[in-house]
């Protein structure tokens, strides 16, 4: 991966490969989004998931929007789902 990228999708098989991909390019002001609970703690910024119900949501790492010098809605913090610890 060569050049600026504003935003990378790592889909459920791939999110292993984030901490790769963020040595690989300059992450500064990359979004990263994957499909696997509990990927904040490796830099995504949001990730969806399947909850014990059934249904979609999403979590938003408001620390890695930070990092990453990113910005986010106040419609879209609401929406989202606190983080696992």
């Amino acid at each position: 991966m060569e050049g600026f990228h504003h935003m990378i999708f790592l889909s459920n098989s791939n999110s292993g490969k984030i901490k790769d991909i963020k040595q690989r390019i300059d992450a500064q002001n990359t979004m990263f989004i994957t499909e696997r609970r509990g990927m904040g703690q490796f830099g995504s910024a949001i990730s969806f998931f399947v909850d014990d119900t059934g249904r979609i949501q999403f979590e938003r790492i408001e620390e890695n929007f930070k990092e990453q010098d990113l910005f986010i809605s106040s419609n879209l913090k609401t929406l989202a789902k606190k983080p696992s610890s």
